[in-house]
């Protein structure tokens, strides 16, 4: 089984731009997917790709076209405005407004349920009153949900598609009641260990099996995104605001952490949680079954540009990465190789 996973965050921009790019390379690729795995950002274009992917290979890379459409109808969503200032200060409302993302929701994911996939999906969230990671999957149709595995045929993308992006303080809980969940990034931000894990779960219920045999069968292709080792010493090492004064002792109080650096922590609880499924998989797939690709990204992983960077410039630098990367030879190259001998493999 072959199975692509895209991270959340700003990462899943970036990678629906080189996902065009590996089509074109080898056709055939996006066909190939038998599970498409995301979380947050990820996760509605995991959704919107498992919704509308065919057997035609021209087709599938003019929807191609449309998911980056998808992608960017979302990004001004995220632009600070005076308005949306005023009501987050309050203390009392979300940032964003989520009937803006469920109206470019209902754009391209349309009245699609989960039932109706052409693909197999993993998406998820994390349950704000059950206290517990919450997957949403059709891996089982037929399963009683549960507070941990929810999702049933008749679920719409749409709330599917909430449920995995409802980041606290910029968007509302999701649901009702016990049923509540937050945005799917904290649960992972990488999912891939998380479908690889999922999928050996329900094959192996499908298959009255062990589910290693299930392992042995999969092949992961796992995108997301990250900062510059340059981004990464300019953090740790450079003094906002000229307070030299304070990186005189390498003790890192309180002050370093919170006042100076505050999305620090959350920057490096991200990305060890990202690493750390990387590093999980490597040790149990062979170099030939599992590929994860995440190129740089600081100019638009850090959330403050996000806000407040121009919607058209934030895109034109997507477009601008995602060209540059692509006619990199070395770095371009090598992915489509591994696409071509591994992933595809005995199908060319």
């Amino acid at each position: 089984m072959r199975v692509l996973t895209i991270d959340g965050m700003t990462a899943a921009a970036l990678q629906i731009r080189l996902i065009k790019a590996y089509e074109q390379a080898c056709p055939g690729f996006l066909r190939s997917v038998d599970c498409f795995v995301g979380a947050s950002d990820g996760g509605y274009m995991a959704l919107f790709l498992a919704s509308r992917v065919s057997e035609d290979d021209e087709a599938n890379l003019a929807m191609l076209d449309e998911a980056i459409a998808f992608s960017n109808a979302l990004i001004p969503l995220f632009h600070l405005t005076i308005r949306k200032g005023i009501k987050f200060a309050t203390g009392w409302f979300p940032l964003l407004c989520v009937d803006q993302f469920q109206a470019v929701f209902a754009q391209y994911l349309g009245t699609g349920t989960l039932g109706q996939l052409k693909r197999k999906v993993v998406i998820c969230s994390f349950g704000a009153i059950a206290w517990t990671p919450v997957v949403y999957t059709n891996l089982l149709p037929q399963a009683p949900p549960s507070f941990q595995h929810r999702g049933q045929p008749e679920t719409t993308l749409i709330e599917l598609a909430l449920a995995t992006s409802a980041f606290p303080m910029a968007l509302p809980l999701h649901g009702k009641g016990g049923a509540r969940v937050i945005d799917g990034g904290w649960v992972a931000t990488n999912p891939s260990m998380l479908g690889v894990s999922e999928l050996c779960r329900a094959g192996a219920i499908q298959r009255g099996c062990d589910p290693t045999e299930i392992l042995a069968s999969l092949r992961v292709f796992s995108l997301g995104s990250t900062e510059s080792l340059a981004e990464h010493k300019r953090v740790i090492n450079k003094p906002p605001l000229g307070c030299a004064f304070a990186w005189q002792r390498n003790s890192w109080g309180w002050l370093q952490w919170v006042l100076l650096r505050p999305w620090l922590m959350l920057d490096m609880s991200l990305q060890g949680a990202i690493n750390l499924a990387d590093v999980e998989l490597r040790a149990i797939l062979p170099a030939s079954r599992y590929l994860r690709v995440s190129p740089p990204l600081a100019e638009v992983t850090d959330g403050w540009r996000l806000l407040l960077s121009r919607p058209n410039t934030l895109i034109r630098k997507l477009d601008s990465e995602a060209a540059r990367l692509v006619a990199t030879p070395a770095w371009f190259q090598p992915i489509v190789e591994w696409i071509g001998s591994s992933y595809l493999g005995a199908d060319r």
